[in-house]
């Protein structure tokens, strides 16, 4: 979307792609242990089905296969991000409890696991990593090697919190039609804490499609599929999907004026 929507020689920000995020009070807790085996990195997260007594155990650098990917997708990623990236090995890295609220999807719990691997990696490898090259390689990471389809504002979110409208740089090209920096944002607060309090007043959480029975999921949600549909109209610049992705440019803009403002009747719109 980044890429596919950003026009050359755009000057204005409101000409750019941009996403609104508010933080959640949805918490939880990466812990980073030493592994029993010390040439290891060990993963466990009951909440994602890794349970303590059968840890997800990677000896040495993670093979990826012939399309580039790790073979377990986000199981690998600790492993990866710790021994290829950072060259460590020996660690245990513990997802402790999970909100269920998270854990129902589309709230970013992935993007906060790479961002609180990356940063652990980044400190006990003392390379000393900021915050804009670890969102970088943490949106990098996802798409490239992981199997994921991210835009990033995860990322950005976990550091920032609050209320950001982020402006995506990442699609702005040189004259040569390269990019000049493919994972850039310009991150631009939106409400106060106090504004924020009352929007909290006006949000609903909804999984939409998503079915329960016993509060285990019987049907999951299509966001993978809403995605692929979304993608596939940009890559084929579909006479319809296309046009219509474009009109997200201007409403994006325009809803993080309405709340700013506290203008919910256009919020709404």
């Amino acid at each position: 979307f980044q890429r596919q929507l950003t026009d050359v020689g755009v000057t204005d920000l409101n000409q750019l792609p941009s996403t609104l995020t508010v933080a959640s009070d949805l918490t939880t807790t990466i812990r980073f242990d030493l592994a029993d085996d010390p040439t290891a990195v060990e993963l466990i997260a009951p909440e994602h089905g890794i349970p303590a007594e059968n840890p997800h155990r990677v000896i040495g650098p993670v093979a990826l296969t012939e399309t580039g990917r790790t073979p377990h997708g986000m199981k690998d990623a600790a492993a990866y991000i710790l021994t290829n990236v950072f060259g460590l090995c020996g660690i245990r890295v513990v997802v402790e409890e999970v909100s269920p609220l998270a854990l129902a999807g589309g709230m970013e719990s992935s993007n906060v696991f790479l961002v609180a691997v990356l940063a652990g990696g980044s400190m006990l490898s003392g390379a000393n990593l900021s915050q804009a090259d670890i969102v970088s390689l943490a949106i990098k990471l996802e798409n490239d090697k992981f199997g994921g389809l991210t835009g990033g504002q995860g990322h950005l979110c976990c550091f920032l919190g609050g209320a950001y409208r982020h402006v995506w740089l990442s699609g702005i090209k040189d004259s040569n039609g390269r990019l000049v920096n493919p994972y850039a944002a310009y991150s631009i607060p939106v409400l106060s804490d106090r504004a924020l309090a009352r929007l909290e007043e006006h949000i609903t959480l909804v999984q939409a499609g998503v079915k329960y029975r016993n509060g285990k999921k019987v049907e999951s949600r299509a966001a993978a599929l809403t995605n692929t549909m979304w993608t596939d109209l940009l890559r084929d610049h579909d006479d319809v999907g296309f046009p219509l992705h474009q009109e997200k440019i201007a409403l994006a803009a325009r809803y993080a004026q309405a709340l700013q403002a506290g203008d919910f009747s256009a919020v709404m719109e």
